[in-house]
């Protein structure tokens, strides 16, 4: 590997970034996001990728961050305090973050290790499976430290009893579209190491085999999914305590819309619902989703349909079909606030189908991703899909990722994932 090393070790004069006072409210309100027009000046030796001290107007003392010139979002916070960010930093903003997730999911073979800035280190997400890791970095900041990273994700990693048998493999799945606006190339890279060695060998063959995992969810069925080929990081962890919740509800046929690797229709099938039919576009997660059902013994209960989601909703309309739940998990509709009008109408129109589909009773579980749609535009997409259809709804439940997605207060956009459990009178 060699993607350089961070630049300032704090030695000799410290570069300062200067606020300006609206650069520093927001600052003090929780967000650890620093814009070019919130900076009033650089001190002299400022370099890009540089660790940087944050002074308000008038000097004061406001922490220390990541500097980045690629983008206008030139700083991410790392502390308010005066602590060195170094390597020892890092080491324990690791740990700490990963004894919290081993707490709280002491049976899952797989979690969100590190969620960015809910985690206190903006641009880095790393995600859990079993015995690797499926990593992503959005900062080029942080990307030139990306060495020592991956050598202390290793390091934390055999340090805990939680690991048998240590890291076997890291998937760098760099191919997120929000690198570009950091100037960041999009790619994938897969590193092998002798399970607790810090000794990183990178593989060549990943183009066609792939890196199929076998995982547990904190329940009683298991997972396949490739970190390389796989959407996200390899699979949807963000739903994973949704996926357990919906067993409450399971009852009669149900739909699962958006299916992926069939995490809601897994586990309605496992508590209870007589047939599920598991719609997904892609044949590789139509696949996915069989194997899963085979692997779980619910092949004989769940039917894995291909199908375009909006096309296989209307037709189940006019073919008078109903169920007693129906899921909804589409991707974002809305990845940029140009295509928020529509993205609302695509939300508005599945919602409708759908709440014409459920018998009377029956429960819709219906989730939204998108960071440009928040709670109270999603209720209201709700209200007018119901008004459409004349049917009334019950709120039964509003959820949001894990618990190893925490939510940071300030930071909106770590709050995206709504998933509403409603019901139809």
């Amino acid at each position: 590997m060699n993607y350089g090393k961070a630049r300032n070790e704090f030695r000799g004069a410290e570069p300062v970034a200067f606020l300006s006072s609206r650069g520093m409210a927001r600052l003090l309100s929780g967000h650890p996001w620093i814009f070019k027009s919130d900076v009033m000046r650089l001190s002299k030796d400022c370099p890009d990728k540089s660790i940087v001290g944050i002074r308000g107007p008038n000097g004061q003392w406001l922490g220390r961050g990541l500097y980045s010139n690629a983008s206008d979002l030139w700083i991410r916070t790392l502390t308010r305090g005066r602590e060195r960010i170094d390597r020892t930093w890092f080491m324990g903003m690791l740990e700490r973050a990963l004894v919290y997730r081993v707490n709280i999911f002491p049976r899952g073979s797989a979690f969100r290790w590190v969620h960015g800035e809910a985690d206190g280190l903006p641009g880095l997400f790393v995600d859990l499976y079993k015995d690797s890791l499926s990593i992503q970095v959005l900062s080029s900041a942080l990307e030139s430290m990306l060495d020592m990273i991956l050598e202390l994700l290793v390091e934390v990693a055999g340090k805990t009893e939680w690991f048998e048998n240590g890291i076997k493999n890291l998937v760098l799945r760099n191919d997120a579209s929000a690198r570009k606006h950091e100037s960041l190339q999009k790619d994938i890279k897969v590193f092998e190491t002798n399970g607790f060695g810090c000794k990183l060998e990178e593989r060549t063959d990943i183009e066609g085999a792939g890196l199929p995992v076998t995982y547990g969810e904190w329940n009683d069925l298991v997972f396949t999914t490739d970190l390389v080929r796989g959407q996200k990081t390899g699979d949807f962890l963000d739903q994973q305590e949704n996926h357990l919740e919906s067993r409450k509800y399971a009852m009669g046929p149900a739909l699962d819309v958006f299916s992926y690797h069939g995490g809601f229709a897994l586990n309605l099938a496992r508590a209870g619902s007589s047939r599920v039919t598991s719609v997904e576009a892609g044949d590789d997660a139509c696949a996915v989703i069989g194997m899963n059902a085979e692997r779980n013994s619910l092949a004989d209960r769940i039917k894995v349909v291909k199908a375009n989601a909006f096309d296989y909703l209307r037709d189940r309309d006019a073919s008078n079909d109903r169920y007693q739940v129906v899921v909804l998990d589409p991707p974002s509709l809305a990845k940029k606030k140009s295509s928020l009008d529509s993205a609302l109408r695509g939300y508005k129109e599945l919602n409708l189908r759908a709440m014409k589909l459920v018998e009377r009773g029956g429960v819709i579980i219906t989730c939204c991703c998108s960071p440009h749609v928040n709670a109270f535009e999603f209720d209201n997409i709700l209200s007018a899909a119901a008004a459409d259809t004349g049917r009334t709804i019950q709120v039964l439940e509003k959820r949001g990722a894990g618990r190893d997605h925490p939510v940071r207060l300030g930071v909106p956009e770590t709050e995206y994932l709504k998933c509403w459990f409603l019901r139809v009178l």
